[in-house]
């Protein structure tokens, strides 16, 4: 039997239409199966199963919103570096406090997150017989996970 691919994905929800959009496009990978949505605010706050969880991913994408990179500094001060890493800003969205999410631009950002290229960040993890989504839970990494 063939292990489940494990792909974290951790958006920023930030204060402005990019950070919404790369939360949005975190939630839209999940729908689409390329990815899981993680806890960035678990990794952040330091919860253990959000943590373990991201470190035990076979790979991890941080989407952020802005050049700031809330997301993937949360990720490495918890020491898990993202494999991919995706700005919102750069996909030539221009950051502002509209919130109105278009389709076509989270479209854009889950495109650039499911094809961004590898950082090269190394995932060796020890193997683990816990649950699913590699938390410790038992429900596979859906809805209920990690709650």
């Amino acid at each position: 039997m063939q292990a489940q691919n494990r792909t974290v994905v951790c958006g920023c929800a930030g204060a402005s239409n990019t950070g919404q959009l790369a939360n949005a496009a975190a939630v839209r990978m999940t729908q689409r199966g390329t990815g899981r949505i993680g806890c960035l605010g678990g990794v952040g706050s330091g919860q253990k199963g959000f943590v373990t969880a991201a470190r035990l991913a076979d790979e991890v994408v941080a989407i952020d919103g802005c050049e700031v990179g809330c997301a993937k500094k949360t990720l490495e001060a918890a020491g898990v570096t993202p494999n991919r890493h995706v700005v919102v800003s750069d996909l030539g969205i221009e950051k502002s406090g509209d919130l109105t999410l278009r389709d076509e631009e989270i479209d854009r950002v889950v495109t650039a997150a499911e094809t961004a290229p590898s950082t090269g960040a190394d995932r060796e993890q020890p193997p683990t017989d816990e649950g699913g989504c590699g938390c410790g839970c038992s429900s596979g990494g859906g809805s209920g996970c990690c709650g």
